[in-house]
């Protein structure tokens, strides 16, 4: 009769192949990832939809997986104790091979059995961790939607040969937990510490870059402090008072541009009746409108110091305001909140200069606040205004384009129409044009002043 050690070697390693495999498809089950196979849907990737339905219902997939490893480990732990059996005493004497593991049972069959079923622990234990813990998972982390995909038809094979043994189970484990007086459905979650960990563990595998981590966190920050701990106190910040004259609002509105909106008090901070935009007062000015800050003012929007400050946040995205006034357990004015505020908690401090001295500003109406000093070469590449010299002998900024246009010393408040685009002096320092508003025209034929 032919040895039947090796075939029972190779059935054991086959098991052991079968078994990666199981835990490959699990792992691929697993890791992937829902918004990849959905965007690849979206696109018309029709094969991708099966992958995609099993990723949002994996539980009946990964019962049939489980219970599919545990099976084979079984069935490949006693065949190995069979093939230990038969090999020991070709290389143990017979006197240790019959008595055991000295001082185990000895001269019983447990203590006959105790040696080869150590080795053959030993053995699969090895190998399984080379082929399943090693192997397998490394590739599914790879690429586990693709994987996943082609794994399937054979996924769904074996979750209908253990169906009955899965019925059974569950059945068994619902009793088990009803004794228990268990809730099967009770599901704790992910806590925000685990998420907090798996975002570093993602970081570490290249899967999450350091900013996307930095900006979930923040987000945590904000979701656990109230929107006090982030507003600017109120000593810092400039206000207008509601019968400040046109001509200090307008040197307030200049040199405090980067602060984008004013509150508007009645005598003290504590008096708060309106907030108004720079935008706003410069517009009013320039187009001779001004009637007082109570005519271009809007009504403020006053919130606790102890709301979230994601609540702040649905405020803003409603669009109530662009700012909101905290007030303290007192019902004092404490400070101002904009959305900027929040913003940098999340992705960072943003350039402080950006605001307060950038030469060119972009308003939200489509115009642009220019500094005179600004190289007209850096106008042309950003508003396509045709007739700008490419060259220009006579001048190189804005301020000096302007002289030239006008012949003359502009005054505060002056325009001038150049092909398309209007031109309107906001400031003067001196003899000096100091910032003007550039705005496109509709249906201009010709330029004119």
């Amino acid at each position: 009769m032919d040895d039947p050690l090796p075939a029972t070697a190779i059935i054991i390693l086959l098991l052991l192949l079968v078994s990666s495999f199981f835990t490959l498809a699990e792992s691929a089950l697993l890791g992937s990832r829902k918004s990849r196979l959905r965007t690849k849907t979206e696109e018309g990737d029709k094969k991708i939809k099966p992958a995609l339905e099993a990723a949002d219902n994996p539980d009946s997939l990964l019962s049939a997986l489980r219970m599919g490893i545990i099976f084979i480990d079984i069935l490949a732990g006693a065949l190995g104790v069979i093939l230990s059996l038969g090999i020991l005493p070709r290389f143990v004497p017979a006197d240790i091979a019959d008595r055991g593991i000295p001082g185990f049972a000895g001269g019983t069959a447990l203590g006959y059995f105790a040696l080869p079923s150590l080795i053959s622990a030993l053995v699969i234990t090895i190998i399984a961790v080379i082929l399943r813990g090693s192997l397998a998972r490394h590739l599914a982390r790879k690429d586990p939607e693709t994987i996943l995909l082609y794994s399937l038809p054979l996924i769904r094979i074996i979750r209908v040969l253990f169906t009955p043994l899965l019925f059974i189970g569950a059945h068994i484990s619902s009793l088990v937990l009803r004794i228990l007086r268990i809730d099967p459905m009770t599901d704790p979650g992910m806590t925000e510490d685990e998420l907090r960990l798996a975002l570093q563990e993602g970081e570490k595998s290249g899967i999450v870059e350091s900013e996307e981590r930095t900006m979930v966190e923040g987000v945590f920050y904000l979701g656990d402090r109230p929107v006090g701990t982030f507003m600017t106190h109120r000593s810092e910040i400039q206000w207008l008072d509601i019968d400040t004259e046109a001509e200090k609002v307008r040197a307030m509105a200049l040199e405090y541009q980067a602060q984008r909106f004013f509150p508007v008090a009645s005598g003290t901070l504590d008096a708060v009746v309106g907030v108004v935009s720079v935008q706003d007062i410069l517009l009013a000015l320039l187009e001779n409108s001004w009637e007082g800050l109570k005519s271009i003012m809007g009504p403020p929007h006053f919130v606790p110091e102890t709301m979230s400050s994601l609540k702040a946040f649905e405020a803003f995205k409603k669009g109530d305001s662009n700012i909101l006034f905290i007030i303290d357990e007192y019902g004092g004015f404490a400070g101002i909140l904009t959305v900027r505020d929040l913003i940098e908690e999340i992705v960072g401090e943003l350039s402080a200069t950006a605001a307060e001295d950038e030469p060119i500003l972009a308003q939200e109406d489509g115009s642009y606040l220019v500094d005179g000093n600004v190289n007209i070469d850096d106008i042309a590449e950003i508003l396509p205004i045709a007739g700008l010299p490419e060259d220009p002998q006579e001048y190189h900024t804005l301020a000096g384009f302007i002289l030239e246009l006008a012949g003359e010393i502009p005054r505060t408040g002056a325009v001038f129409d150049w092909n398309g685009y209007r031109f309107k002096v906001v400031d003067m320092d001196g003899n000096r044009i100091d910032k003007l508003l550039i705005e496109k025209v509709v249906n201009e034929d010709k330029p004119h002043e």
